[in-house]
Formats: structure tokens, sequence, C-alpha cells
């Protein structure tokens, strides 16, 4: 009796720590029950943010799009403006080589009217040496008294008249195809000033396409770059949150089962108390029954002994014998068997002797 009473105390006190593992496994559950709303959550803000995460790409990919056209739009125009450059600078060197050939022909014109000037010069010697001549002549080959000065004078104010007259009109004629050189110099020269305009305004102009395009690249790459971030970050939080809910469920799953096996254990337990206390009871009330009768017994007709034997083997087994010392002839003995295992009962006997 006292071995049972033991084993109750000891299943009393396992029932309590399983109580106490069954409130902290509960109290655990509402702890991991909790963190997985909690990572719910958090994957449902990460679901909007990946939202607008791709409402965000879309629009960078559309302000990427619109650059994009922009940029092309650019290259045109830069590929227009060098063409308009290539035909301004083949205008510019129609032009240089136009000058630089007016400038030889000035150069030979020029040539050409000293050349003549001097040839007039020469020529105006040698009638000046001619008239002396013909001056002479008539004074020697002819002795006769004529006027020789007024004819000379005659003579030559006409030859000066005439060669007034033809330098006269060789100036006029050099002058006016100086001037008309010079005017086309100019021209010329306007056209090359103003094709040098248009081709530095090109040039500033290309300059400005060139530094759009390069920011347009820049904006265009740290775009791409932040998209590909952006959703290298959502990507990767969204796979560590369905990670640790996956591992989160796995332990709550983990968790169920031992919780379920503790109930087993626990209603087992219970189980095997309830088959100790009914048969703790059981056996108290037999061995009451006995002494009331052995009681009785004696005080009827005096010392009447009996024999008692219980065996409690090493595994809980409990068998008791009791036996009357009453002679046979007198007395009916009952002779009561009970053997039990893990707190059931085995078996049962009774035995009447007389």
């Amino acid at each position: 009796v006292r071995s049972l009473e033991q084993q109750r105390s000891v299943l009393d006190a396992q029932w309590k720590v399983l109580q106490a593992k069954g409130e902290d496994k509960s109290n655990l559950e509402d702890i991991y029950q909790e963190y997985i709303r909690g990572l719910r959550r958090q994957l449902e803000m990460l679901q909007e943010n990946k939202e607008h995460l791709q409402s965000d790409v879309g629009h960078m990919q559309g302000v990427v799009e619109e650059f994009k056209n922009k940029y092309e739009t650019e290259l045109n125009n830069r590929n227009h403006a060098e063409n308009e450059f290539v035909l301004i600078k083949k205008d510019f060197d129609d032009a240089h080589l136009n000058k630089v050939e007016l400038e030889a022909r000035l150069e030979g014109l020029t040539d050409e009217i000293d050349f003549l000037r001097r040839i007039y010069e020469e020529e105006l010697r040698e009638l000046h040496a001619q008239m002396n001549n013909i001056s002479l002549t008539v004074e020697v080959d002819t002795n006769r008294h004529f006027n020789m000065d007024d004819i000379v004078a005659s003579v030559r104010s006409q030859y000066e008249a005439l060669a007034q007259q033809s330098r006269q009109e060789a100036e006029d004629f050099y002058r006016v195809k100086f001037e008309d050189i010079n005017a086309s110099a100019d021209k010329s020269n306007e056209d090359i000033r103003n094709s040098k305009q248009e081709l530095n305004d090109l040039l500033r102009t290309i300059k400005n396409l060139t530094s759009e395009v390069q920011r347009l690249k820049q904006q265009r790459g740290q775009a791409e770059r932040a998209v590909a971030e952006a959703e290298d970050l959502g990507e990767q939080a969204l796979k560590d949150a369905k990670k640790r809910i996956a591992d989160l469920e796995q332990e709550l799953a983990d968790s169920r089962r031992q919780m379920a096996q503790h109930v087993r254990d626990y209603q087992e337990l219970m189980n095997v108390k309830l088959a100790l206390d009914i048969e703790i009871a059981t056996y108290g009330k037999l061995l009451e029954g006995e002494e009331d009768r052995l009681s009785s017994l004696a005080g009827a007709r005096g010392r009447n002994p009996r024999n008692y034997s219980y065996n409690f083997g090493d595994d809980a087994d409990l068998t008791c014998h009791y036996e009357s010392a009453v002679p046979r002839s007198s007395k009916t003995v009952i002779i009561k068997s009970i053997e039990t295992q893990d707190g059931s009962v085995v078996s049962e006997t009774t035995e009447v002797r007389n």
C-alpha cells in the first residue's frame, strides 16, 4: 500500500509537471501564433511595397522610355546638325577656296597692272625719245626755218592726251576690276564670317546636345540601377519572409505534435492514476473488511491467529494472500488473490477452503 501511495505521489508530481508544460506549450503556441500573425502582416506590407515598387518601376520605365525618346530625338537632331555642319563646312571650304582664288587673281591683276604701267612708262619714254630724235632730224636734214617747236608741242600734246586717255582707261578698267574683286572678297569674307558664326552655333548646339545626352544616359542608368536594387530587395525580403513563415509553421507543427504527445502521455498517466486510485481504494476496503471480521471473530472466540502474506514485486505488482488458522472442521477459509501490473488488475482469483 505504501508503495502504491508513493507511486501515486510520483504520478501526482508528473501530472503537475505535465500541466505546467501544457500551460507553457499553450503560451508558446500563442507566442508563435502572434509572431506568425506579425510575419503575415509584414508579408502583407511587403506585398504592398512590392506593388508600390512595381508601380514605381512602371513609372520609371515610362520615364526611361520618355528619356529614350528624347535621346533618340536629340540624336537625330545631332545627326541633322552634323549633316548641316558638313554642308556648311563644305560651303566654307568652297568660299575659302574662292577667296584664295580671288586673292590670287587680285595678285595677278595687280602684277598685270604694274606690268602694264611699266610698259606704258617705257613706251612713253620711247615716244619722248622718238620725238626728240624727230626734232633733231628736222633741224639737221631740212635746214629750213619751220616752227618745229609748235609742231613738236602739238604732237607731244596729242601723244600726251592719247597716253593720258589710255592710262585713264586702263586705270578705270583696272579700278573697276579691283573694286569688283574687293567686293567679291568682302562678300566672301562676309560669307566666311557667317559660316564661322553658324559653325560655332552648331558646335555649341552639338556640345549642349552631347551634354544633355550624357545627362539623360546617367539618369537612365541611375533609374535602371534603382529599379534593379528595389526588385532585388523586394524579392529577397519576400523570400526571407516566406522562409521564416515556413520555419515557424514547421516549429508550430512540431510543437503541436509534442503537445499532442504530452496530452496522450497525460491521459495515459491519468488512466494509470485512476486505476491505482481504484486499486488502492479496493485494497483499503478489503483490509478494513478483513480487520473488522477478524476483530469480530477474536471477540467471539478468543484469539484466532491468521496468516497474512503480501508480495510487492519490483514492477509494482501486488499479490495479497490471507489465510485463516481456524480448524478446517469448524471454519471455512476464503483465499482471494489479486495480481496487478503497471497499475492494472491482471488477474483476480478467489479460493474457498473448508
